[in-house]
């Protein structure tokens, strides 16, 4: 019997649209007040938050190491399909 992981995609959806609009706010917030956030202010945020997040769920879960690497290779190999499958952005005239 093949046994897959498989994710809510709607409560998926809804969990990233919800930590979008709370990035976007925080920017909107930042440049109301007069403060800049520039792009590798904004980089370091998105991958601090992308860890932080693993980490937690790692924990979260009580895996022992082996399983703990298992799953850090996971969120490495998901990150990098993404980023390869996703159209760069084409060049505006």
């Amino acid at each position: 019997m093949d046994h897959k992981l498989a994710a809510n995609e709607e409560k998926v959806q809804r969990i990233t649209n919800h930590l979008i609009a709370a990035f976007e706010q925080f920017i909107d917030q930042e440049l109301t007040a007069g403060r800049t956030v520039g792009y590798l202010d904004s980089f370091m945020a998105a991958h601090n938050f992308h860890c932080s997040i693993v980490f937690h769920l790692e924990r979260e879960a009580d895996f022992d190491p082996k399983a703990a690497q298992m799953f850090r290779r996971m969120a490495v190999d998901t990150f990098g399909e993404r980023m390869r499958k996703e159209p760069l952005t084409e060049a505006q005239p």
